[in-house]
């Protein structure tokens, strides 16, 4: 028995799932598609001529052989570098921003228009003794080189709305009302700043690209809305001032009532406001001390006694009758059942001549007569129960 189970241990687990994998550590996922885990044969070029038996599907045990001995990543083949470090994708981590990025290109040539549209490009520092010939050479190269990709740009087929290279059409960014040829970097008054362009450097990134938000400066839209809302604000304090003459425009008090004077949703304050009478006693204060039980009607909202009444099948609430309304609902009982009675002898019997509906219990015909026979039967059921009674006492030797 000790030889067998040495035998089992050294052929290895017979669960896929125990394998492990040498190079990470972890458990082999055995829910992966086999398609999936194993290396096609075609991932090496030189796999047939080594083995032509590699296009072959391997066994189970010859895979894990291949897992177990082998230090290499059973998914290696499925990743973007296979030679990078493995990325836990289900960790949570923070993304790269995203950043807009202007180089400034002058249109004119000459030092005094390179030394103007200095922004944006790399500046060399000068040597000791004060030369600043790479400076000037570095600035021709890169101005010269961006001219060109200015003049690139204003040929046909280049974004005129952000100064991508794509099309017009094909820009992922808000339409502006300025085409990008015309536009400056909004301060137009600037001398130094004419016969500047202004180029977007292309995203690299994916997410950069297709990001709703690339281009938007949050603060320049914010601060529009705000410049508005003070605006309004003080056209309304102002119409407010003179038609009040004493009203003071610093006056917190003021403000809040001329923002709020013309505004469809402040309450009127002529207006009575509906309010609860505080002695007015809730339903459910009242039993509180007797403890009686009450049922609560989502329908009509309130608590119900059910002293007064009980709930039906629908969930409504059914008040007990009494006085006359009560003794006319049991008479209408005691008329249903002897109606009742007499249909069953009929159809027991249905030579019996007797009439199926006797007018003398009919409530809608005669409701008097139908009256004295509930009486009549009240009568004999009284005299039947006190003869029952006397006849127990006499029995056991109560009289």
């Amino acid at each position: 028995m000790n030889r067998d189970r040495k035998a089992a241990a050294n052929k290895g687990p017979p669960n896929k799932r125990t394998y492990v994998n040498s190079e990470t550590g972890r458990k082999v996922n055995d829910y992966i598609p086999k398609f999936i885990s194993s290396t096609p044969w075609y991932y090496e070029n030189e796999a047939l001529k080594v083995d032509s038996q590699s296009r072959k599907r391997k066994s189970d045990d010859e895979m894990y052989r291949l897992i177990a001995d082998k230090s290499v990543d059973r998914l290696k083949h499925q990743r973007l570098d296979p030679e990078g470090k493995v990325v836990p994708y289900n960790e949570a981590k923070s993304g790269s921003d995203i950043v807009d990025e202007f180089v400034a290109i002058c249109d004119d040539d000459g030092e005094d228009q390179v030394d103007r549209c200095s922004d944006g490009i790399a500046n060399d520092k000068t040597d000791d003794n004060g030369n600043n010939d790479n400076k000037n050479k570095s600035r021709k190269e890169d101005t010269s080189s961006l001219r060109r990709k200015v003049r690139e740009w204003k040929k046909k087929g280049r974004c005129g709305n952000c100064g991508g290279k794509h099309q017009k059409s094909e820009c992922f960014e808000k339409p502006h009302s300025i085409s990008y040829i015309y536009r400056n970097d909004g301060d137009n008054n600037r001398q130094d700043k004419r016969g500047v362009t202004y180029v977007k450097k292309e995203a690299k990134d994916w997410d950069e690209v297709k990001d709703r938000w690339r281009g938007v400066d949050i603060n320049e839209e914010y601060g529009e809305i705000v410049d508005n809302l003070k605006k309004k604000e003080e056209r309304l304090l102002s119409k407010f001032v003179e038609d009040n003459q004493d009203a003071d425009r610093n006056d917190k008090d003021t403000i809040v009532k001329a923002i709020m004077k013309d505004n469809p949703l402040a309450l009127d304050p002529n207006d009575k406001i509906i309010t609860r009478s505080l002695e007015d006693k809730p339903r459910y204060l009242e039993v509180i001390k007797t403890g009686e039980e009450l049922r609560y009607n989502p329908k009509s909202r309130v608590y119900k006694d059910l002293k007064e009444g009980y709930l039906n099948e629908r969930g409504q609430f059914v008040r007990y009758l009494t006085g006359e309304a009560a003794e006319f609902e049991k008479l209408k009982k005691f008329a249903k059942s002897v109606q009742s009675e007499q249909q069953k002898k009929w159809r027991q019997d249905s030579e019996n001549t007797e009439k199926v509906v006797n007018p003398e219990y009919a409530t809608e015909i005669s409701p008097t007569a139908a009256m004295l026979k509930m009486k009549e039967k009240e009568e004999k059921d009284k005299l039947v129960k006190e003869a029952k009674k006397k006849a127990l006492l006499e029995k056991y030797g109560a009289l």
